[in-house]
């Protein structure tokens, strides 16, 4: 676990640098906590329930997610591209009302989506490997999975954020 942890700070140290990046529009600044927020308990929504299928047997202990946890899989990114496209919807609204400058709306959209499918990814990944791994100690999910992919999510999330900003060029 020290090498995660390392890995975390080391990742943190990168994010501080970067906050510049999103200077220039700082709508993206009123995003930052719907966005992680979201990350996280779609990372805790998933862990609870593949811990529930781990212990009553529905989903085999391997490291290739079978059909029961892809079908978790699947659901946790059919949510994410709609409640990206509304925290983007909410920080377009609340960032108009308040005065602070935007990319427009189809761009602040793009940037909440695109980076809202990969950290998905990402917290997909942690949620499934943390889940097995815990169960397969016999610890509890609940302590230990589920804080794991909301705190890596904390960091990997806003760096997909700062990317996709990067990428569509508002940032």
């Amino acid at each position: 676990m020290f090498w995660l942890a390392s890995l975390v700070c080391l990742l943190a140290l990168r994010l501080e640098g970067s906050v510049e990046h999103l200077l220039r529009y700082n709508v993206l600044l009123i995003l930052v906590p719907g966005f992680l927020s979201t990350g996280g308990a779609l990372g805790g929504v998933l862990s609870s329930r593949l811990a529930t299928k781990f212990h009553l047997g529905m989903i085999d202990r391997s490291w290739i997610p079978d059909g029961e946890a892809r079908s978790d899989i699947s659901l946790t990114f059919a949510l994410a591209i709609p409640i990206f496209t509304f925290i983007a919807l909410v920080t377009a609204f609340v960032g108009g009302l308040t005065g602070h400058a935007s990319p427009g709306f189809g761009l602040l959209v793009l940037v909440a989506v695109t980076g809202g499918l990969v950290s998905t990814l990402v917290v997909v990944v942690v949620s499934y490997y943390a889940t097995l791994g815990v169960v397969r100690f016999g610890l509890d999910p609940d302590n230990l999975g589920i804080p794991l992919a909301s705190a890596t999510l904390d960091v990997v999330g806003a760096l997909a954020l700062i990317g996709a900003a990067m990428a569509w060029g508002v940032a």
